[in-house]
């Protein structure tokens, strides 16, 4: 993850995502998609996919 000082005074207004790439078997690949919220830390969504979109 990346470190960053970005902080927020309420819920539901910064938002952070990142899309990690995941091996698994026979050196398939799988991308997982989360979105945080800055204040709570809370995962709000996420999505699991074959190709690094967002």
């Amino acid at each position: 993850m990346i470190k960053c000082d970005v902080q927020a005074s309420a819920p539901y207004q910064k938002f952070f995502t990142d899309i990690p790439e995941i091996h698994y078997a026979q050196g398939q690949k799988a991308y997982i998609t989360a979105y945080m919220d800055l204040f709570s830390g809370e995962i709000l969504a996420h999505h699991i996919q074959k190709r690094p979109t967002a």
